[in-house]
């Protein structure tokens, strides 16, 4: 079953969206597909085309690693994806203890899968669709879709707003007050019946 299909189903009749990296994609589609029942849409370190050359080396790295040796996987993660001054607060032992939990914890195929989907992204014309309003966050150190991709797809979404954080691209971990602050803000401007 679908996101529209489940929300039909739970009586859910419009909605706000909000996707980072990859669940930008899918928001991108999600909104482009269902106008008339998107509120507002957050994009954050989305990209519209995961086929370039960049992102191409990036991913195909990222599943030789994911497959071969997940502990350098999770090592290349943590250093593209946070800035130095987030990670320069762990200790050697709790970054260890992070690389291990994420090792033994995750679901690889499903890694792997996200991936090959990363790869095949291509929202370019779907993002020209979208009619609800639509907040771009770019995060200022991102490493992984670095601000010119997120530029890139603001550009393409009909008026298109636009704000920056000052964190690396796991901006829900390294970032999650400034984030959640950000939503709430775009969400409730777009939707007035919308509550805390």
């Amino acid at each position: 079953m679908g996101v529209t299909a489940e929300l039909d189903s739970l009586g859910v009749e419009r909605f706000d969206l909000f996707g980072a990296s990859l669940g930008a994609a899918i928001a991108v589609s999600i909104a482009a597909e269902n106008p008339e029942k998107v509120n507002s849409v957050v994009l954050q370190s989305g990209f519209s085309f995961g086929g370039d050359n960049r992102l191409t080396l990036l991913f195909d790295l990222w599943r030789h690693l994911a497959k071969t040796d997940r502990v350098a996987f999770t090592k290349l993660i943590l250093a593209t994806g946070f800035t130095h001054h987030f990670l320069a607060a762990f200790d050697q032992p709790t970054v260890e203890a992070i690389i291990k939990g994420f090792v033994d914890s995750s679901d690889w195929s499903m890694i792997d899968e996200a991936i090959r989907v990363d790869m095949s992204v291509d929202i370019r014309d779907a993002a020209t669709q979208i009619k609800a309003p639509t907040l771009v966050i770019t995060a200022k150190h991102d490493q992984i879709v670095p601000p010119d991709y997120s530029e890139a797809l603001a550009q393409l979404i009909p008026q298109a707003s636009r704000s920056e954080l000052d964190c690396g691209h796991l901006t829900f971990l390294e970032r999650p007050s400034e984030l959640a602050a950000a939503l709430l803000e775009f969400f409730e401007a777009h939707h007035q019946s919308f509550t805390r």
